[in-house]
């Protein structure tokens, strides 16, 4: 298989997460300690377990992950490509990323930012913030489908909750990190 044309996006730091022209702020009060989320977030396959678009994900950075860590995301089934840095790592509470490149033209700038906030021992908070600078008819398309874009990501949370719970007691999630 040939490799993917890389379009490379514009640069990207943290404050896209305040700047974005195009955000979806979600959260959700997830059953397990803080500690398991962190661990799933991590871990590479949950991604594909959870977050129904995602095809695979490869950490192409060696741990421990920080600032600057890099990672390749498949997503559609093969379809979509990003190509990832970490802007943002706060070890068991922050992760935020943002793509360098991409495997369609579609999208200046793209970010995530993921906040885990433990509650008590046993509960903790999933905030994920999802930004990007549309360009050409993505747009438009954007606008049209925010609707049903934000809907499908707050479902992607409550299946994140839904594999946490599931998953709290296997000892990979389970331990510190």
């Amino acid at each position: 298989m040939a490799e993917p044309k890389r379009y490379p996006m514009e640069p990207t730091d943290a404050s896209f997460y305040d700047t974005a022209p195009a955000k979806f702020d979600n959260s959700i009060e997830v059953p397990v300690p803080a500690s398991v989320v962190w661990n799933i977030l991590e871990d590479d396959h949950s991604w594909t377990v959870w977050a129904g678009v995602i095809d695979d994900v490869e950490w192409t950075s060696p741990k421990p992950f920080g600032l600057g860590t890099t990672r390749t995301v498949t997503m559609a089934k093969g379809q979509m490509i990003g190509w990832e840095e970490f802007i943002a790592w706060e070890p068991g509470k922050r992760m935020g990323f943002c793509f360098t490149e991409a495997s369609m033209d579609s999208i200046a700038r793209f970010a995530e930012d993921w906040h885990v906030t433990p509650i008590d021992e046993n509960r903790c908070k999933v905030r994920w913030v999802m930004c990007m600078d549309p360009k050409g008819a993505s747009k438009f398309i954007l606008k049209l489908f925010s609707p049903i874009m934000g809907w499908n990501f707050r479902r992607y949370l409550k299946s994140l909750s839904k594999y946490a719970q599931k998953e709290a007691g296997n000892p990979k999630f389970a331990t510190a990190s």
